[in-house]
């Protein structure tokens, strides 16, 4: 972080953030949606999962974090055709809150096309 952020006023601070969001905001369809798991799907091609490595010692902290705190960092999905949601980032919290037992996800449901999903999962 630039030191310029740190000691900025709260009025260009708030400013910055904007700047510095990663997803348009005219994206967002909904922010903070509590989405049941069973409603959220992997990325699959042709039925085939996609491939990512979760460290365990990495996932095991995330999940203490959730038990004592929460979970405070939404995952990002996008609505299928078919009404249930495909989980683009946050698949850590999905199997952290899974394994606490949880029955529902913060989700920031975002509006991409097949290309724009691509993009966000990679």
């Amino acid at each position: 972080m630039k030191f310029d952020k740190i000691l900025a006023t709260s009025q260009s601070r708030t400013k910055a953030l904007t700047e510095d969001t990663v997803i348009e905001e005219s994206r967002i369809v909904k922010d903070n949606a509590e989405i049941p798991l069973t409603e959220i799907e992997f990325y699959s091609d042709n039925n085939v999962a996609q491939p990512f490595n979760i460290d365990e010692d990495e996932l095991n902290r995330l999940t203490e974090s959730i038990k004592s705190m929460g979970q405070l960092t939404p995952a990002t999905v996008r609505e299928l055709d078919s009404g249930k949601y495909e989980l683009l980032s946050g698949h850590k919290r999905y199997i952290a809150l899974q394994r606490l037992g949880y029955k529902t996800i913060l989700c920031r449901v975002c509006d991409f096309n097949d290309k724009e999903a691509l993009r966000m999962r990679l």
